[in-house]
């Protein structure tokens, strides 16, 4: 619940962009994109019934480079 709530808290306070969100039955997955000048940072979160799961990629990219990798 912690995990949750710092993630959840980290994501606005900062100016993360809401690239996807898919609901379905029992878990939410929600990816978030912030481009920095000279990092950036995807967010992926996964919240199911009893598990919550954070996945962050920071490097060098673009909006453009996330969408590509997407594909």
């Amino acid at each position: 619940a912690r995990l949750k709530a710092d993630a959840q808290a980290i994501v606005k306070q900062g100016k993360y962009e809401l690239l996807m969100q898919v609901d379905e039955d029992d878990q939410k997955v929600r990816i978030y994109h912030l481009e920095g000048k000279q990092q950036s940072a995807v967010v992926m979160m996964a919240d199911e019934e009893e598990e919550f799961t954070v996945i962050v990629f920071s490097g060098t990219f673009t909006l453009e480079d996330v969408m590509k990798m997407t594909e």
